[in-house]
């Protein structure tokens, strides 16, 4: 048992630093330099070659970050997949655990979206050495959690300038609860419900309206779909005696991963969604899908999968042709990061770029940041065609 540990905490840590050193890599060498030398001319050409460029480190790192996951954990994904990055699309989850949005990536890149992808963070995330810089250029939005008008804002802005100004496909990730699912949440949602007379959830938190309003009139008619998503965990064989167990920051560093990782997938196209999209009739319909999912996930309370047969019988695990894109990510991540390391070793100058190029990020995370560079660039302000 204590060498099985030691190899668990050993993925875990070598996890950690494949997503460091790989996003070190697209944020200091490929993202900063592209962005200091595209974005300071005011051409449409060149604004669209960065673009390309930070959609193809996402790409790339997404789909190596996904690999690694799929190999901790059996991810059994079901329901209506979709499938190509052509769409605007609003994907909404339940937020069972901090490393939800990490899962995600899983789908985004198996439905072939990874690119796409742009997801609602908290805003600490955003400064983040390394992560926090390139989720910048990713265009992800940080909400404070504590200034709804402040958060409301940086929705319309950033969803705005994707959908209208970049007409570029998006895949956004909204976790409308607003917080994961901690006993002292669940304590506090179920006090709040009784005062208002609300249904008392024990496996999600009552859905906030305003930021999937916000979305959903930012998108406008370009809007093709909302994505449900209903992710729950069967714990690490060692975690089942842990009530309400889910996985964590901490967990994934001991290499004790969600033994299978379950998403249900429902779709519902824009003409499904409430004639008059007010934030009223938004609400009803947000609360309704709350309602179903706290159903699905009392019925997985006490569900695990012991083998692949098992899993291919609840949805579709993962196909080869995604397994080789994920061994090309890992293993172009891969040369890249021994190459880096071999450079910082020998060369004087690499050392001194890249502690420039951390400087210099970090001070831009202080302002605007990359995503403040780009939109409020001269040529933001013209949609593309």
């Amino acid at each position: 048992f204590r060498k099985m540990s030691v190899i668990a905490r050993v993925e875990g840590v070598f996890f950690l630093f494949f997503l460091t050193i790989s996003a070190l890599i697209g944020s200091v060498f490929v993202i900063l330099p592209a962005a200091l030398l595209l974005l300071a001319i005011p051409l449409r050409c060149t604004h669209t070659l960065y673009r390309c460029i930070v959609d193809a480190v996402a790409t790339v790192w997404f789909t190596a970050a996904a690999g690694l996951l799929e190999l901790g954990s059996r991810i059994v994904i079901s329901g209506d997949l979709p499938q190509g990055d052509s769409f605007v699309r609003l994907l909404i989850a339940n937020h069972n655990s901090r490393i939800d949005w990490m899962y995600i990536w899983c789908l985004a890149v198996r439905t072939r979206s990874a690119g796409a992808l742009s997801i609602a963070l908290k805003s600490s995330l955003r400064s983040v050495p390394f992560f926090g810089w390139a989720m910048q250029a990713f265009l992800f939005v940080f909400l404070t959690r504590r200034d709804r008008t402040a958060d409301i804002t940086a929705l319309q802005s950033t969803v705005g300038y994707c959908v209208n100004t970049l007409r570029a496909p998006l895949l956004f990730l909204l976790f409308p609860e607003g917080t994961d699912l901690t006993q002292s949440a669940v304590e506090r949602a179920q006090a709040f419900s009784r005062e208002r007379q609300l249904p008392l959830y024990e496996h999600v938190l009552h859905p906030r309206v305003a930021g999937f309003a916000a979305c959903v009139e930012s998108m406008g008619d370009r809007l093709e779909e909302i994505v449900d998503v209903t992710v729950s965990y069967a714990p690490h064989a060692d975690d089942r005696g842990v009530p309400r167990w889910r996985p964590s920051e901490h967990s994934v560093l001991r290499g004790r991963w969600p033994r299978t990782v379950l998403m249900q997938v429902e779709r519902f196209p824009r003409a499904k969604l409430p004639a008059q999209p007010t934030e009223g009739a938004l609400s009803e319909w947000l609360k309704d899908r709350w309602s179903r999912k706290e159903e699905v996930l009392k019925s997985r309370a006490v569900l695990d999968i012991h083998d692949g047969a098992a899993a291919a019988r609840a949805g579709c695990v993962c196909p080869v042709a995604v397994r080789l894109n994920h061994a090309a990510a890992i293993g172009t991540c891969l040369g890249l990061a021994g190459l880096l390391l071999w450079g910082l070793w020998v060369s004087v100058l690499l050392r001194a770029y890249t502690a420039a190029g951390c400087g210099l990020l970090a001070v831009l995370s202080a302002g605007a940041g990359l995503d403040g560079l780009e939109m409020r660039s001269k040529l933001a302000r013209v949609p593309m065609m």
